[in-house]
């Protein structure tokens, strides 16, 4: 979809109107879950982390960037203005590597993409003007592309700034502003764990908070309804920058590791849920986790031999579920559209393929799912409640 954003000639002007047609959208009266989940996922490859500054700083960059380099790289410049999109984050970042090593392969296979007419042997030439004159403009321009299509995770307290300013317009009840307090002690928690790396801390409260964000969108209106749902937005494009991190720092040795991995699981439940993503079998799975960290008995996690499913049984499930039924809106969508034929439709839906918290969430079970014997011999050295020790000899198992 962002492809064919990019490649239709969308003019990088135009993503302040399309914020506020989504605006105007969203406030729609009695919108169906349907379309509120897929306005998210056609949402989230829109570059809706800018504002009418950042974007005109942008252009004027782009333009210096031309400047700079004796016209050299007019056609970077029209690639940011003309057809925007995400990649042109990887464009700057392989062109800043080429500044750095001479090396311009990289720079040259990204950019022959979007413009053939690039004059490399000139440019390669040129290197060390280029790197004396257009540096500094080249990594101000990538910091403010990755701001735009948010690509960094940035300063949680400044968003959050940028939300209470319209939040002290109004007036919320007393349930309401409650929700909104343990919001914004959620988003300190984050920040501070993000200020100082520790990205598995900041994981373990984002769930909670987009939920929080998402409850606070649906019972808000006006402009505070919109910035509720743009930072929600900005929280689900953080989580996914920072879950490779927490991938890393995922081990199991001991009961307390098994119970942080449980905790981030459900974190990426509830952030499902916040994408209006839900379904039965996903709730049960997470019953049976909060069942399996209470009482230590694995068959809540990973089943019996007698049939009897456990909650690695229902992420499966669940897991599957959501991700094809997302997948299924999409392709009905696109086929009605557009006269493309299958392999065309498969290349339109595959930005929504697997991606997002459904797949982060499944590669967060898949470590559960691939550690069950482990996790037996980490449970057999913790001490477990009596019923626990009871239930297992009684059943067998």
């Amino acid at each position: 979809m962002s492809g064919k954003i990019s490649h239709k000639g969308a003019d990088i002007e135009t993503f302040e109107k399309m914020k506020k047609v989504f605006g105007y959208i969203l406030n729609t009266p009695k919108l169906d879950i349907e379309t509120k989940f897929l306005l998210r996922r056609i949402a989230l490859l829109l570059p809706f982390g800018g504002n009418a500054l950042l974007i005109n700083t942008i252009r004027q960059e782009a333009i210096n960037l031309e400047d700079q380099s004796g016209g050299l790289l007019g056609g970077v410049r029209k690639k940011i203005h003309n057809s925007p999109g995400n990649e042109d984050v990887k464009i700057i970042e392989a062109y800043i590597q080429f500044l750095d090593n001479g090396e311009s392969k990289q720079f040259e296979e990204i950019t022959r993409k979007y413009d053939p007419y690039l004059n490399f042997e000139e440019i390669t030439y040129s290197l060390l003007l280029l790197r004396k004159q257009t540096s500094k403009t080249a990594k101000s321009l990538l910091g403010n592309l990755k701001k735009l299509w948010q690509m960094e995770p940035g300063s949680l307290n400044e968003k959050a700034a940028e939300l209470h300013r319209e939040y002290d317009k109004i007036t919320l009840n007393t349930k309401l502003k409650r929700i909104y307090d343990d919001a914004l002690k959620r988003m300190d928690r984050i920040d501070r764990s993000l200020q100082k790396e520790r990205m598995s801390e900041a994981a373990s409260f984002l769930g909670d908070l987009r939920f929080d964000i998402r409850t606070l969108y649906e019972n808000t209106s006006g402009n505070v309804r919109l910035e509720f749902y743009f930072f929600e937005l900005y929280l689900e494009s953080l989580e996914q920058q920072i879950h490779p991190e927490v991938l890393k720092t995922i081990t199991l040795e001991q009961w307390h590791d098994v119970e942080k991995l449980c905790s981030l699981i459900i974190q990426k439940a509830l952030s499902l849920a916040a994408t209006y993503n839900y379904d039965v079998a996903l709730g049960e799975a997470i019953h049976l986790l909060e069942e399996f960290l209470r009482d230590k008995n694995i068959s809540d996690l990973s089943g019996t031999l007698y049939g009897r499913s456990g909650s690695l049984d229902y992420f499966n499930h669940a897991i599957n579920y959501l991700n094809e039924k997302a997948i299924n809106q999409f392709r009905s969508i696109f086929k009605e559209k557009f006269s493309v034929d299958r392999k065309e439709l498969e290349e339109l839906v595959s930005p929504f393929y697997r991606t997002g918290p459904i797949f982060q969430l499944d590669q967060l079970v898949e470590v559960l799912r691939t550690n069950v014997d482990k996790i037996k011999k980490i449970i057999k050295e913790t001490p477990r409640p009596v019923k626990t020790h009871l239930r297992e000899h009684l059943s067998g198992e």
